[in-house]
């Protein structure tokens, strides 16, 4: 463990964090992971560094809705399977697809995604009555 007392621990800390920020101004994709990973910080999220962050940035950008408009269910579905689970889960509260909060508890990836579809098909057959 670093001891905050020595002077030269303190100095090469800095040193790092001035590197650090040097890097935030100059590459913008850097300083989009380091603003990603404080904004996740910042709302309770849990840090995974162990995993890349790239299906949870990806979900932020989709809409379920257009993808089913355009594409159908088979569309949807394909674009679902390459999220992982918390990715998944991430998407569903997103897009306010569980009010009651029950698939935050869910375990399978397959049993989400047939709600995501299931959701999304509901909403979006909401009106047709007026269309006939």
């Amino acid at each position: 463990m670093l001891d905050y007392n020595q002077p030269k621990v303190r100095k090469q800390i800095a040193s790092i964090l001035m590197n650090i920020a040097k890097k935030i101004e100059e590459d913008e994709e850097f300083a989009k992971i380091i603003f990603s990973q404080l904004e996740e910080n910042k709302s309770g999220g849990k840090n995974n560094s162990k995993k890349s962050s790239k299906t949870n940035q990806l979900d932020t950008k989709i809409n379920i809705f257009e993808i089913y408009q355009n594409q159908g269910s088979e569309g949807l579905l394909g674009l679902l399977e390459s999220l992982d689970l918390q990715g998944l889960k991430k998407l569903v509260a997103e897009n306010g697809l569980d009010p009651a909060q029950k698939v935050r508890r869910w375990r399978k990836k397959e049993k989400i995604m047939n709600h995501v579809i299931e959701s999304v098909s509901k909403q979006m057959s909401k009106g047709e009555a007026f269309l006939k």
